[in-house]
């Protein structure tokens, strides 16, 4: 369960944002909740054969909200 919790807190923080009607960061801190989720489920036995796909598609939104933390940075400092 402990492999979970980090990507449940930024799934709720995503949430939040979501409540404040900013969308660019809803989705930034959506794909790393889920990233991080799926990295937890990667490290459990219940998907040990699912291991490698998993561990793709974690990294794949993990890198997505990478690029999306770029453009909500450039959004915060040049205003778009």
């Amino acid at each position: 369960m402990k492999n979970y919790l980090i990507g449940l807190a930024v799934l709720i923080f995503g949430g939040y944002r979501l409540y404040l009607s900013d969308f660019l960061e809803t989705i930034m801190y959506f794909s790393v909740g889920i990233g991080f989720v799926l990295w937890g489920a990667a490290k459990d036995e219940k998907f040990e054969k699912f291991h490698k796909q998993i561990d793709v598609a974690s990294w794949i939104f993990i890198i997505g909200g990478v690029i999306l933390f770029i453009a909500v940075l450039r959004r915060d400092a040049y205003g778009w």
